[in-house]
């Protein structure tokens, strides 16, 4: 087995449990990246999660966006 697949591996996946808390929380980017590069792996995060979701994007009601210590914003 080699260590730096499994390290690449765990750094993609994602578990999502939506029994006690249904809140998923996923780092997006850093504030180095552009709007651009933001809105991309927004698209792709949402993408991936509402592929994996039985009933896909009708899971999903609310999607915020907030940097470590700042308030949170509603993305329409």
């Amino acid at each position: 087995v080699n260590i730096n697949d499994l390290k690449e591996n765990y750094f993609r996946t994602i578990r999502l449990r939506l029994r006690e808390n249904p809140c998923l929380n996923a780092r997006i980017g850093t504030l180095s990246n552009s709007d651009e590069e933001l809105a991309d792996n927004i698209i792709s995060c949402l993408a991936t999660v509402t592929g994996k979701l039985p009933r896909g994007a009708q899971h999903i009601k609310k999607v915020y966006m907030k940097t470590t210590m700042g308030s949170s914003v509603l993305i329409e």
